[in-house]
């Protein structure tokens, strides 16, 4: 069983606010008022949260997130 995240890194200088990720995994991320995801505070044993997150990272069309653990 992997490890839960201890944390996720948003490149913003990469993103473009496509919003994918908020999609993807709402629990994880929130848009901010000017169109870029931010990483809320979440549940980092929950093995379902883990697996969108993962998808979120993978689906990211810019690659800005990083998964900053042995959780990728």
């Amino acid at each position: 069983m992997a490890s839960p995240p201890v944390g996720v890194k948003v490149n913003l200088a990469r993103c473009t606010g496509a919003e994918d990720c908020v999609r993807i995994c709402p629990e994880v991320f929130e848009m901010d008022r000017y169109g870029y995801p931010m990483v809320r505070a979440f549940d980092g044993e929950d093995r379902e949260i883990r697996t969108r997150l993962r998808e979120a990272v993978a689906r990211c069309p810019e690659g800005a997130i990083v998964i900053l653990d042995s959780a990728r």
